[in-house]
């Protein structure tokens, strides 16, 4: 049952608590706010909602990494081709975390240590099925994600402050 107020009892603190259910009986004018208001604030939770999703999607996919190792050392490249700076040197057999590769799968974006970057996919096995399999060989039988490889982004997002 909707709440009935005069406009002498109409204030804020009246207001706040129950915006959404209130049935004010006042002069047209403020009715209309009323109903704008609320819609105001159905727009702003479905904008929360839509922001929170985008948030999600758009979150770092450490999570959805798939585990992998290499195969022998080789070099972390900052980019996805041996032109690219070396970030680091993985040991063979050392464990990775594979975040996806470039479409046809030539280099993966993979994290180990504390560190990001990319590694020809020749290198690297990924756990399928409880077993580690030549990544190369696999890629048209596994679900790996398919990753794009932007400079300025990945590298404000990586390499921040390296020179």
């Amino acid at each position: 049952m909707p709440v009935r107020m005069t406009l002498p009892q109409l204030s804020m603190a009246n207001l706040a608590p129950a915006r959404r259910v209130l049935h004010v009986t006042a002069p047209q004018g403020t009715s209309v706010w009323l109903r704008r208001s609320i819609h105001e604030e159905e727009l702003a939770m479905k904008l929360r909602r839509l922001l929170i999703a985008a948030a999600v999607l758009l979150m770092p996919t450490a999570a959805l990494a798939a585990p992998g190792i290499v195969t022998t050392t080789i070099s972390l490249k900052a980019g996805p081709g041996e032109g690219f700076p070396t970030v680091d040197r993985i040991p063979g057999g050392a464990r990775v975390n594979i975040h996806g590769c470039l479409r046809g799968a030539a280099w993966c974006d993979v994290s180990w240590s504390d560190d990001r970057g990319w590694v020809s996919s020749q290198y690297l096995q990924y756990l399928y099925r409880n077993r580690y399999v030549y990544l190369p060989d696999y890629v048209d039988e596994i679900d790996f994600p398919v990753v794009p490889f932007v400079l300025t982004s990945y590298w404000s997002s990586y390499y921040a402050g390296r020179p």
